[in-house]
């Protein structure tokens, strides 16, 4: 076996040394697989948490401490912006100084002619008689017969 393909099988040779029989045999002639793999056999062996278990209770309540302190820190904002929201809205509602002023929709629409930039399209002069030559000319009659 190649020394690529051994090293893959890291991982499953530390659960089950025996089942890799091809890949033992590589490791017995190959010293720069055998120390990798002897590295890599230490490595996951220190991964494994060495923690006692005082320390481990008290890393766990501080971990929760400081999620209950984030929890309560992020209640608060949020109540904080809900609350400016209302205040502002509330403002917008009761302010000072708009009772004299015209909504938009008492303004005639002559004056905000004069005051914008838009022009005012005419309306189309169609009459009665170019309707109904337009209607018989490209209408079927069937549909007509709803129109009357």
């Amino acid at each position: 076996m190649k020394c690529e393909h051994v090293q893959e099988y890291f991982p499953e040779m530390l659960e089950s040394p025996l089942g890799y029989p091809e890949a033992a045999e590589h490791l017995k002639h190959c010293t720069a697989c055998r120390a990798l793999f002897t590295f890599f056999r230490k490595f996951e062996e220190e991964k494994k948490p060495g923690l006692s278990e005082a320390r481990r209770s008290e890393n766990y309540q501080r971990i929760h401490r400081g999620m209950r302190r984030h929890d309560l820190f992020v209640f608060g904002r949020r109540t904080l912006s809900a609350a400016a929201v209302i205040l502002l809205v509330l403002f917008s509602l009761f302010r000072n100084g708009t009772a004299d002023l015209p909504s938009l929709a008492a303004v005639p629409d002559d004056e905000l002619y004069l005051v914008s930039n838009a022009e005012i399209l005419p309306q189309p002069q169609i009459s009665r008689e170019n309707i109904i030559e337009y209607l018989a000319s490209y209408e079927y009659i069937e549909e007509l017969e709803n129109l009357f």
